[in-house]
């Protein structure tokens, strides 16, 4: 080939290269989504989140109070709300001033007599001190199942301001005693107290004991045909069953029947 073509060519070649080139780097860049993890809408400084496991990125992108780093508190922006994109809300939040935040195991942030490692009160059926356990390590005497403020008797000893029945909230101490039931209303130890009236409503051949009185000769129980005068002494139920005024006597042994 003679020199002048070989010239001519190397100028082609260059020429279409530089051409080439030229419209490489004029071509328009490319418009950054808004699912890009370089997007941030918000301009808080961090890139909107891909879902890409490591990397901190903001959760809420058209927030600029939200994103990694900041404090998770109780101001109005923030309570009940992520700030800081850990996944977690309010851990940074104390909003009852207790010392204790959610983070740190306080499950009810609003109440400052609740959180962990106080005592707890037994009775109120809450768990005060947050370990997911209520009324944990309180024995009879100090609970209140029925919810009509009085604690149930300790050992069904009845002291007249103890619940003598707490699992019925219409029975308890200072309660009007009704005469129709025959069953010691107001927790005093003392069934029918002020009524006029006796009954047999058990139909077991004996009336009821008029005002409570007990005298071996009257139904104590005008509601259970088994409990009555002369009626053989269960040493198993802890019951007057025969309404001579004395519990499990001629027992050699003493029962636990609600297992307190």
């Amino acid at each position: 080939m003679k020199k002048n073509q070989t010239n001519w060519l190397v100028l082609a070649i260059s020429v279409l290269l530089f051409g080439l080139a030229f419209v490489a780097c004029t071509e328009e860049e490319p418009t950054v989504s808004s699912n890009s993890a370089s997007f941030d809408e918000d301009n808080d400084g961090w890139d909107v989140c891909e879902g890409i496991p490591g990397v901190q990125c903001d959760c809420v992108d058209n927030n600029a109070a939200i994103h990694p780093g900041i404090a998770d508190g109780c101001d109005d922006i923030g309570k009940g709300v992520d700030s800081d994109c850990d996944g977690k809300i309010d851990e940074d939040c104390d909003a009852d001033n207790d010392g204790f935040t959610f983070a740190e195991g306080d499950c009810n942030d609003n109440e400052p007599a609740i959180h962990p490692y106080v005592a707890e009160i037994c009775g109120n059926r809450i768990d005060d001190d947050c370990d997911k356990s209520v009324d944990e390590d309180c024995g009879a005497g100090n609970e209140d199942l029925d919810g009509d403020g009085y604690n149930d008797c300790v050992n069904n000893v009845i002291t007249g301001s103890c619940d003598c029945n707490d699992h019925d909230a219409t029975i308890r101490p200072y309660v009007t005693e009704s005469c129709s039931d025959n069953v010691d209303n107001d927790c005093d130890g003392i069934v029918n107290e002020g009524c006029s009236t006796t009954s047999d409503a058990d139909g077991d051949g004996y009336t009821a004991c008029l005002n409570g009185n007990i005298t071996g000769s009257c139904d104590c129980n005008d509601y259970s045909s088994s409990i009555r005068p002369y009626a053989t002494e269960s040493c198993s139920d802890n019951v007057d069953n025969d309404c001579d005024g004395i519990v499990n006597e001629g027992c050699s042994t003493t029962s636990d029947a609600d297992g307190d």
